[in-house]
């Protein structure tokens, strides 16, 4: 969760955050934590997802659980195989290379092997950073870019912060218009991961066009996810195209997460409130 206070993040009671957490040890076992439930039933068939080990380690970290985190650490590395990064560990324990998809699981793979680095400072998470940032093309996918950025940031690596943040302005110059603040012509999923890391690049580097162009974009996601002051994140049934009308269903369950943060951090470093 970048370098927010994980008490801004789990805003719970602590019966509730009890139960919650236990459900997500659950559903973790010696491969990994499992990509799909049958409502509380582990759902084998469709295996382990490398972005799922990425968000449960970066949970782990938090928690403190670094017996937990450990043992991710170590699942995440099984899955890059002579020099290829795998999407999936399927069912029948075999893993699966889907190249289309690779730039953003490479992003969250970053993003979780440095929020690793900062507790265990192992010089070969390092490596394998710089092999991962080589090995895909972080800098021409938004998200991917915006994972990468969170890892990257806890590094305190100013030149790929702002190559990376770079990448990001030139999409938002590029779409914006008409008052469609944004880097992309659809909102998809993981909105919020944009501008929020676009907050971390200026956290980092103090760089106004970053904290601007993350004001611009986050109040027009927030304008865009509301419906008479409540909120309503972007359904995955055909999604928001610029002109288009707004999916209502089957949203995403990172997308409230990730705009809680976007917003927290926004405060955190400018003291406006967006919500």
């Amino acid at each position: 969760m970048s370098d927010i206070n994980t008490s801004t993040c789990f805003s719970m009671s602590n019966i509730t955050a009890s139960k919650t957490l236990s459900y997500f040890r659950a559903l973790i076992d010696e491969h990994g934590i499992i990509q799909f439930t049958d409502v509380y039933k582990k759902d084998y068939v469709y295996g382990y997802a490398i972005e799922d080990q990425a968000r449960a380690l970066i949970l782990a970290l938090h928690l403190g659980d670094f017996a937990q985190a450990k043992q991710l650490f170590g699942v995440l590395l099984n899955f890059k195989k002579a020099g290829v990064l795998h999407m999936l560990y399927d069912s029948k324990r075999q893993l699966w290379h889907t190249p289309k998809h690779s730039e953003e699981a490479g992003g969250q793979y970053i993003w979780a092997l440095c929020q690793y680095y900062t507790r265990f400072s192992d010089e070969e998470i390092l490596s394998t950073v710089e092999e991962i940032y080589q090995l895909t093309k972080i800098d021409q996918y938004p998200r991917a870019c915006s994972y990468a950025l969170l890892g990257l940031c806890l590094l305190h690596d100013l030149t790929r912060i702002h190559t990376l943040a770079r990448a990001l302005v030139r999409r938002y110059e590029e779409t914006c218009a008409d008052s469609w603040d944004w880097f992309e012509d659809t909102l998809y999923y993981a909105n919020a991961l944009l501008p929020w890391a676009l907050l971390c690049a200026y956290e980092k580097t103090s760089h106004h066009k970053y904290l601007d162009i993350a004001k611009k974009s986050l109040r027009f996601l927030l304008k865009q996810t509301q419906i008479d002051g409540v909120p309503v994140a972007i359904g995955n049934h055909f999604w928001y195209f610029r002109g288009g009308k707004k999916a209502m269903y089957d949203q995403q369950p990172i997308d409230p997460a990730y705009t809680v943060i976007a917003a927290a951090k926004m405060y955190q470093i400018s003291k406006e409130q967006f919500f």
